[in-house]
């Protein structure tokens, strides 16, 4: 796995590379749950962060890309993803994470959330006319946090409904939007 983790840069762009070490880090992070291994979870959170790193400095995409419909859009999305998929899986391991770990599991979350809410707020504020730009991103926040809401039940996941602390900061950027 790390063979592989350092083969992908050398064959793609950093945006693939972030989205491929995205999708990798979930997984890993899956099997060091599933088997114990508290080495394989350290890689895969490191793996993580290195992938949010690359997508960083790969820069953002062309300004005529689609709404939604773009590569750089999907790439912070597979990492919001991961991250939050990574959450997930650290939640249901129970005891088998220590206590060191298991104090992560909430930065790894918030890490995830604000990748989600950052990839749909930068490309919408990318994308559309300054006058439209601040509710748009208040709609994207209000329709994520509404996400997580109805996520929460089904998945059995008391932490997803913590994403609605973004929604009071949106709502105040909205407004001093407004105000100016």
């Amino acid at each position: 796995v790390v063979f592989a983790t350092i083969a992908i840069p050398l064959a793609l762009d950093h945006r693939w590379t972030a989205a491929c070490w995205a999708i990798e880090a979930a997984g890993v992070y899956w099997i060091g749950a599933r088997q114990n291994a508290w080495l394989a979870r350290a890689f895969a959170l490191v793996v993580e962060s290195g992938a949010g790193m690359v997508f960083v400095l790969s820069g953002v995409g062309a300004a005529d890309d689609p709404l939604f419909a773009n590569a750089f859009f999907a790439g912070a999305l597979l990492i919001a993803l991961s991250g939050i998929a990574t959450a997930w899986i650290a939640d249901r391991a129970g005891s088998t994470l220590n206590p060191g770990e298991r104090s992560l599991v909430p930065l790894v979350f918030e890490w995830g959330v604000l990748w989600w809410l950052a990839a749909g707020g930068f490309e919408l504020v990318r994308q559309l006319p300054r006058a439209e730009e601040v509710h748009a991103v208040l709609a994207w926040v209000v329709a994520s946090v509404a996400l997580a809401l109805v996520l929460a039940r089904p998945l059995s996941w008391p932490r997803l409904p913590g994403a609605g602390i973004a929604l009071l900061p949106a709502m105040a950027v909205a407004a001093m939007g407004d105000f100016e």
